[in-house]
């Protein structure tokens, strides 16, 4: 296996079912670091979608469907 295919394969589970800004650290958040894997990868490779981690449950369209029909709803009323 080659370094290009080993580090293809490391960026891949890096962040395989988790989410990383969840798990990143609050000085981690506040200066952006935790992109810092990424975007390194991002410079020289095309990024897939899966390799981004997995969405927040709170930021999942479904919830986001939810409350606007609730608000719609209302706004109706």
């Amino acid at each position: 296996m080659t370094r290009e295919e080993q580090e293809k394969e490391f960026v891949k589970n890096m962040y395989n079912g988790v989410n990383p800004w969840s798990e990143a650290g609050w000085f981690s958040k506040l200066f952006f670091s935790w992109t810092g894997p990424m975007i390194g990868w991002a410079k020289g490779n095309q990024l897939d979608i899966n390799e981004l981690g997995e969405v927040r449950p709170e930021d999942r369209v479904e919830l986001a469907l939810e409350r606007l029909q609730a608000s719609w709803e209302s706004y109706r009323a």
